[in-house]
């Protein structure tokens, strides 16, 4: 009877096959065989994400492309790909594999196993190649270039209203290193406050920490500071007081807090030339309450109020990192991501420099925007170059070895094994070559564009009557761009 019911599965695989092509082999090969196949139900969620609770996503498989755009754009990826890669349950996966498929449909059920999706480094790379540093500078220029403003004792004086939103969500009693990251949130926050140039409006506001209740802790931000005119010391031991009573739970509602901070500085006074508007944002995680917080963003880009959003997170991977880069990118504001301790001091500090040279020339202080940002935007390039890298190199390992077994196993013959093998050098071929001519194109193109409005900053500052040197001094101590 063993060998009628083999015969008959086979039969019933077959006519899946035949029935419903490449793309969905796997699936109807599991659906057949029942748990002879394990599926891998974490594969469903959003693996890269940080999040309270991660959006379940529909497993897709990937095509059988052969073309570098197509295999980089597929939405598709392999059950055992990546962290998941289990070479146990892949030979077991082959084992099931019906013979008689054409050498297509051989190539998308191994893909279906272990083919890596590319979509994240592919576009965050073209994000990269989209940075205009001219349109920054015009921008910036346009707010920051004094114009009809009398200067105090031979100063500029600028001050700020400063709004700092604080995730109080659950993951933030998280240890980072010997402290919670709420413990240093409450640290960066109060240095925050006591930097800002005398004179100062601050705002200090949590969101997340209302309730466990998803429902609740989504709805409302809750305002924990206001000082119309921030008076450093003696009030900053009751801004400690009050964040010392929060205690992290609930969701991450940025969207709602950002509506909240837009409130916040419409109430503020001063909205004119010699005050700007800073929002300082500290989280571990984007938005959890399906909230659209670049759309916020977007909108401040142009508004009235001319929010400049500065954003310190700690640990965040995948798609809510892109997203708070993409806010702070909007509102000409920074990105930062601590791992540890160390990185957190050290990134507050170039956020407290951003506050303190408020009253700098407005060329220093466009220099120093522009030089952190193309930091960064090297940084994003080259960090997404080399993880494209590294998947290709684990799928081309993967793939090999699945070859080799469905040979010795007899699943597949000589001549599909030499069609298949071309198919997965060719692919490794085709997305290394592209990871690594885009990574110098865009290089070149963002050093170009950089050294190009660098030396317009230079020139200007000249023209303005002003010595070269003291200009170049400032570059050398200020400017930090890797070699």
């Amino acid at each position: 009877m063993c060998w009628k019911v083999r015969i008959f599965q086979w039969v019933i695989i077959t006519s899946m096959v035949m029935l419903t092509g490449c793309g969905t082999v796997l699936d109807q090969v599991q659906k057949t065989i029942g748990n002879r196949i394990s599926v891998v139900d974490d594969h469903m969620t959003d693996s890269d994400d940080d999040g309270e609770e991660s959006p379940k996503k529909e497993w897709v498989n990937p095509r059988p492309y052969h073309q570098v755009e197509q295999i980089l754009t597929d939405p598709g990826e392999g059950k055992y790909s990546g962290s998941l890669y289990d070479q146990q349950k892949v030979f077991q996966a082959i084992d099931q594999m019906p013979k008689g498929l054409s050498e297509e449909k051989l190539y998308a059920y191994l893909l279906g196993l272990v083919g890596e999706n590319y979509n994240k480094e592919y576009g965050v790379i073209n994000e990269v190649a989209q940075v205009n540093y001219q349109q920054s500078y015009q921008e910036l220029q346009r707010r920051w270039q004094p114009r009809n403003i009398k200067k105090v004792n031979g100063k500029l004086p600028k001050k700020v209203n400063l709004v700092i939103l604080l995730d109080a969500s659950n993951s933030m009693a998280d240890m980072v290193d010997k402290k919670t990251k709420w413990q240093l949130t409450q640290e960066i926050s109060l240095k925050m406050a006591n930097s800002a140039p005398p004179g100062s409006s601050i705002f200090v506001r949590s969101y997340g920490a209302r309730s466990k209740d998803k429902s609740l802790s989504c709805q409302k931000t809750d305002a924990l500071f206001r000082s119309p005119l921030y008076q450093g010391a003696k009030q900053g031991n009751q801004l400690k007081s009050v964040m010392g009573k929060i205690h992290p739970s609930g969701w991450s509602p940025l969207t709602v807090a950002m509506k909240d901070a837009e409130r916040d500085f419409s109430k503020m006074k001063n909205h004119d030339q010699q005050t700007e508007n800073i929002l300082f944002i500290v989280t571990d995680n984007g938005e959890t309450c399906q909230g659209d917080p670049i759309a916020i963003a977007k909108k401040w880009r142009d508004g009235p109020l001319k929010i400049r959003t500065h954003i310190l997170g700690m640990r965040i991977t995948g798609r809510k990192e892109s997203q708070l880069q993409k806010i702070a990118e909007l509102t000409f504001g920074h990105y930062e991501n601590a791992r540890n301790e160390r990185d957190f001091l050290e990134m507050m500090k170039l956020n407290l420099e951003d506050i303190n040279q408020i009253n700098l020339p407005w060329q220093f202080r466009l220099s120093d925007y522009l030089a952190r940002k193309y930091r960064a935007d090297r940084g994003r390039l080259t960090y997404h170059y080399l993880k494209m890298n590294q998947k290709i190199d684990r799928e081309y390992d993967r793939l090999k070895k699945a070859l080799g077994y469905a040979r010795d196993k007899k699943k597949i013959d000589g001549r599909d094994w030499v069609r298949l093998s071309a198919f997965t050098t060719d692919r490794y071929k085709q997305v290394n070559e592209y990871a690594e001519h885009r990574l110098l194109d865009i290089d070149g193109e963002l050093l170009e564009g950089f050294t190009k409005q660098s030396n317009q900053l230079s020139q200007s500052w000249q023209n303005e009557g002003k010595k070269k040197i003291d200009y170049d001094n400032h570059q050398k101590k200020r400017v930090r761009i890797p070699l």
